[in-house]
């Protein structure tokens, strides 16, 4: 059994220490991934699947010099589900995307808040957008949002959620880690 150890925790990098990224859920075919990659030359530090995204992303950088193609890139690559986050050294920006397991941006008129659930981020504010399958965001000096899938950019429009709301997003549990849990079987 894997022992939790520092290297294991987030935030994953890349070879160079320029992109970072943090992930939750779980990317499926990181072992194949990770070989191809490793057979380029990538040293890995972990044994986690997230950090085979930062350095894919190195990678698809030495052929396609905009990041945000060679992110659309390296999501198609990836089978399983995933919300991450992500940035670059030296570059004022964070993208964000989701497949098949939630992903949120908050905004209070000052400040972006991220998270896979309403309930964490409501105390800081009620503006939020949830993403759809396959989209991400990315925030620089405005926030973007595209289908990675098809490449093409998209409307969305923060929405002022109702307390009412969010609580309800809990269903009957007292946490949402509860909930995750009790849903587990049916999500297998």
């Amino acid at each position: 059994m894997e022992r939790h150890n520092e290297e294991n925790t987030h935030t994953h990098f890349d070879c160079k220490k320029e992109i970072a990224v943090v992930h939750n859920g779980i990317i499926e075919n990181y072992q194949f991934l990770k070989e191809e990659l490793i057979k380029k030359g990538h040293t890995f530090i972990s044994q986690t699947d997230t950090e085979i995204i930062p350095h894919l992303v190195e990678e698809k950088l030495k052929k396609e010099k905009n990041i945000i193609l060679a992110i659309f890139s390296v999501l198609k690559q990836l089978e399983g589900s995933f919300a991450l986050l992500l940035t670059q050294k030296n570059n004022d920006f964070i993208i964000g995307a989701r497949k098949n397991s939630p992903l949120l941006v908050g905004f209070d008129g000052k400040n972006f808040y991220f998270s896979s659930d309403p309930i964490a981020i409501a105390k800081y504010t009620k503006k939020m957008i949830f993403l759809d399958e396959n989209e991400l965001f990315i925030i620089d000096s405005k926030i973007k949002f595209y289908n990675f899938e098809k490449e093409i950019e998209i409307n969305k429009k923060f929405q002022k959620l109702s307390i009412d709301y969010i609580n309800v997003s809990k269903e009957r549990y007292d946490t949402y880690m509860l909930k995750e849990i009790y849903e587990q079987p049916k999500a297998i």
